[in-house]
């Protein structure tokens, strides 16, 4: 392993350090929802991604 591949390892780790740092802090203030808010949560995220109607127009055919 060079130097250089080294060093560029070492700045991985510490941005994973720091992530994981961020991600316990995040995670710490993160109140937990009751069941009625979670079932609420699945409801709009089921609604949001529920298929969309499509319309289609058809062109009318040409005539020459």
């Amino acid at each position: 392993m060079t130097i250089e591949e080294r060093r560029e390892f070492a700045l991985m780790r510490a941005g994973i350090a720091q992530l994981r740092s961020e991600n316990e802090r995040l995670r710490a203030t993160v109140e937990p929802l009751d069941d009625a808010e979670f079932e609420a949560l699945l409801a709009d995220l089921a609604r949001d991604s529920a298929p969309k109607p499509v319309f289609r127009i058809k062109a009318p055919s040409r005539v020459l």
